[in-house]
């Protein structure tokens, strides 16, 4: 019996079972308990992770705005605590430092936002489902678009919806990977 999952909810649901597969389009396995740190397999799966290589993003950002250093990041914990630890450690390497907001709840959002605005160049999205999600898009991209708040998506449709642009894996290419 070979599985082959396709996100974390569908990976969650054998991880702990005798299959044995390939998952794909996790953002954080390490996290999840899918892999160690060395990236080697916790158990019958192995896969393909959707987390961007954060080094190369900001290396990316530095050549376009070399003068925009400063930046900011809104999550919740729950959702992204060992990502914006990620982001931390690469982007001070590279010149840049972060202020954060730590929320855990949608209605926090606007409040939060309004804090970090004098103190960043731009907000980096990260994609966390309590900061970015149905309800608070619009309010997000209106406060960004009337503040001159640029915000660094991670999706196309977050640059269709308002973000300045959007830094993303090549999601056709992880699945050709993981097909082959």
């Amino acid at each position: 019996n070979y599985v082959i999952t396709i996100g974390k909810t569908a990976t969650d649901a054998v991880k702990n079972t005798s299959y044995t597969g390939l998952f794909t389009f996790v953002e954080d396995p390490v996290k999840d308990g899918l892999i160690d740190n060395s990236g080697k397999p916790l158990g019958n799966l192995s896969g393909i992770s959707m987390t961007p290589d954060y080094s190369e993003q900001f290396k990316l950002l530095k050549s376009i705005f070399p003068a925009s250093t400063k930046y900011g990041v809104i999550y919740d914990p729950a959702n992204s605590l060992s990502t914006v630890q990620k982001i931390y450690k690469v982007s001070e390497q590279l010149g840049f430092s972060l202020s954060e907001s730590v929320i855990s709840n949608s209605n926090d959002i606007l409040p939060e936002l309004q804090k970090l605005q004098p103190k960043v160049d731009f907000l980096f999205a990260l994609p966390d489902a309590t900061v970015f999600n149905k309800t608070t898009l619009q309010n997000i991209f209106m406060f960004s678009l009337k503040n001159k708040l640029p915000i660094i998506g991670f999706s196309s449709g977050m640059s269709r919806g308002g973000a300045f642009l959007s830094l993303y894996p090549d999601y056709e290419d992880m699945a050709a990977q993981a097909a082959e």
